[in-house]
């Protein structure tokens, strides 16, 4: 969990930048939390007091004008590099409820990976996850695909085996080089193609801090491309550093930082 939540962070401070370089310390790139860090920790609230929360706070303010506010200053910085539903979207965030964009559907699937019991569990339970956010076809596979990604991390495929899972159940292939895919997604890409982008950063990595810098070096969704990378690193090699876990919660809001800590205390220690 915390290893999204710095993913998340450091992949805000490349936003809109195309950054390329790989080469950085990632203690000096904290950004923002975005709505990555939002949506995990609504969904961690969620399941943490199944079968409901007693208050949901979280989600109520996904649903309100605070979060869409947060949403709209983070998208009018960037109108360039917006598409027009992003654009609309960006226009009407802060006055009534609206459909986040699709690129963060993907990381849905992280608490869920943590507390479901097999794969098709954690599948179908990202699809109706992902129906809060956006409904859209290409925004449910995506979520679907970080599901089968996430929950097989999580139970035993090593990442070099990934691609046996990535081909057949997710729809594309690894052995597209590295920069290939930095190309795909310099243009923009879809929500698919930002798993890829974890997964290949994944598999070039060789810690967890390596895994950021790999995955910040990739197009313009640094933000969720670094928030997957970094829930995958912690699954393959373990916490995050205690510097940029102490970073992340620094940041955070209370609350925010109360429920994914109860989350992972609960569902990920001994794990």
């Amino acid at each position: 969990m915390w290893g999204a939540v710095i993913g998340d962070m450091v992949g805000s401070s490349f936003a809109g930048k195309l950054n390329s370089d790989c080469r950085f310390e990632v203690t000096e790139h904290f950004g923002g939390y975005t709505v990555n860090t939002l949506l995990i920790a609504a969904l961690a609230e969620y399941l943490y007091y199944d079968p409901a929360p007693p208050e949901g706070k979280i989600a109520r303010k996904l649903a309100g004008r605070e979060i869409a506010g947060i949403q709209k200053k983070y998208l009018s910085r960037r109108r360039e590099l917006c598409d027009e539903p992003r654009r609309k979207w960006a226009s009407f965030a802060g006055v009534r409820r609206s459909i986040a964009p699709a690129m963060f559907s993907p990381v849905l699937a992280l608490p869920l990976a943590c507390v479901c019991g097999d794969v098709e569990e954690a599948v179908s339970r990202a699809e109706l996850a992902c129906a809060y956010i956006s409904d859209c076809e290409e925004s449910r596979e995506a979520a679907k695909a970080a599901a089968v990604v996430l929950f097989s991390l999580r139970h035993g495929i090593g990442k070099e085996e990934i691609n046996e899972i990535c081909e057949p159940f997710c729809g594309f292939d690894l052995g597209v080089p590295y920069a290939e895919i930095q190309e795909t997604l310099s243009e923009g890409g879809t929500p698919r193609d930002l798993i890829r982008g974890a997964v290949a950063a994944l598999v070039k990595s060789y810690d967890f801090d390596s895994a950021i810098r790999f995955a910040a070096a990739l197009g313009r969704e640094p933000q969720t491309i670094c928030a997957l990378a970094g829930a995958m690193a912690e699954i393959c090699y373990g916490e995050p550093p205690e510097e940029l876990k102490n970073l992340a919660e620094n940041q955070l809001d209370i609350f925010y930082k109360t429920i994914i800590g109860k989350f992972a205390d609960k569902f990920l220690k001994g794990a």
